[in-house]
């Protein structure tokens, strides 16, 4: 067994109004920002339409995955709790469950980064919108590749 994942944190979202942050909505800037980095991103995956993409259950992660699904050719498969709360268990049992070899996860800092650390021992600063390539097989897990926004735009 052997699957890609890649890790990306949700693009620019409005600040928090009435202490609600689940419905953060993305902001100009940040849909634009999708779009910019698209065509860095599918340099990395090699069959899009294989691809599948999930979120964490807050909206500006779904709308993120969302604008990816659409703008990359990859399955939208929906949103999931462990996604947001960072239970690294239920996220190796995704994977391991997932019939997809190409899976995309879009969540949220610092969550992105204590998985990193535990996939491959390496915390990573994700900014919005970077993104993180691993490989995975029975016993290891490797980072690939690892981009802050300005290099994935710069790989147009």
């Amino acid at each position: 067994m052997s699957k890609k994942l890649i890790l990306i944190r949700h693009a620019d979202a409005y600040p928090m109004e009435n202490n609600d942050d689940t419905m953060r909505d993305l902001t100009d800037k940040g849909k634009e920002s999708i779009s910019e980095i698209v065509p860095g991103l599918l340099k990395f995956i090699k069959k899009p339409e294989e691809t599948i993409i999930i979120s964490s259950d807050y909206l500006r992660a779904i709308r993120t995955a969302l604008m990816l699904a659409t703008q990359c050719g990859f399955s939208y498969v929906g949103e999931h709790e462990f996604v947001r709360n960072g239970d690294f268990s239920e996220l190796i049992r995704f994977i391991i469950q997932c019939k997809s070899d190409s899976i995309i996860i879009v969540g949220h800092q610092p969550i992105l980064g204590e998985w990193s650390q535990m996939l491959t021992g390496n915390p990573l600063p994700f900014k919005k919108i970077a993104a993180a390539g691993f490989k995975l097989d029975e016993e290891d897990c490797e980072l690939q590749w690892f981009l802050q926004p300005k290099f994935l735009r710069d790989m147009r």
